[in-house]
């Protein structure tokens, strides 16, 4: 293996890889029927390690079933249910029919949740908002703020983006916006009422 950083890695010698590595090398135990793996990585292009990875039969167990029940889904040709936001928007975030649905329970909290979610970050978003006026306020026309000989922050005039005049060109050359113009795909947006 190879990692640019260390972060996730433990001592060598012991069992401590980053999860993914983890059950990777369990896989690789279970098919083969080892009892035992080494993981060599290099961290950083620079710092070679190496970790020793026993077997765990009831990680390797509780992953073939899971395993087995994913290629089920692929042989009956049926999408396992989504388990994530881009799951969810993968398989229905295109195209939407006119319908209602009842909520359950779950869902009711769900919407709950995210109202409050909503209103945290509104929150936390006017909040960051004033702190930053405050640090900016006392840098006025400075660029760069300091305490204790160490950099808190820099307020610095970025260079200026070159942006193109869509509608100046459209106004000016009708006929080739038009030829040049082309529909998006269309996504389905979740508005809390």
């Amino acid at each position: 293996k190879t990692s640019r950083i260390g972060n996730d890695w433990g001592e060598p010698g012991t069992d401590e890889v980053p999860q993914e590595y983890l059950m990777q090398v369990q896989h690789y135990l279970a098919v083969t029927g080892a009892k035992v793996a080494d993981v060599a990585v290099l961290i950083g292009g620079a710092d070679f390690r190496i970790y020793e990875v026993p077997a765990d039969l009831e990680l390797q167990k509780m992953m073939i079933e899971r395993e087995s029940s994913f290629w089920n889904c692929v042989q009956a040709e049926t999408p396992p249910d989504p388990v994530s936001y881009a799951d969810v928007q993968s398989r229905y975030g295109l195209a939407s029919r006119a319908g209602t649905v009842i909520a359950t329970p779950a869902v009711e909290k769900a919407v709950t949740n995210l109202r409050a979610i909503n209103d945290q970050l509104k929150r936390l978003e006017d909040a960051k908002e004033l702190e930053k006026a405050i640090v900016m306020n006392l840098m006025g026309e400075n660029d760069t703020l300091v305490s204790n000989g160490s950099i808190l922050a820099t307020w610095k005039a970025t260079k200026p983006a070159q942006v193109f005049d869509k509608d100046g060109f459209r106004e000016k050359y009708q006929e080739l916006y038009q030829k040049f113009t082309k529909i998006g795909n269309s996504n389905r947006r979740l508005l809390l009422k």
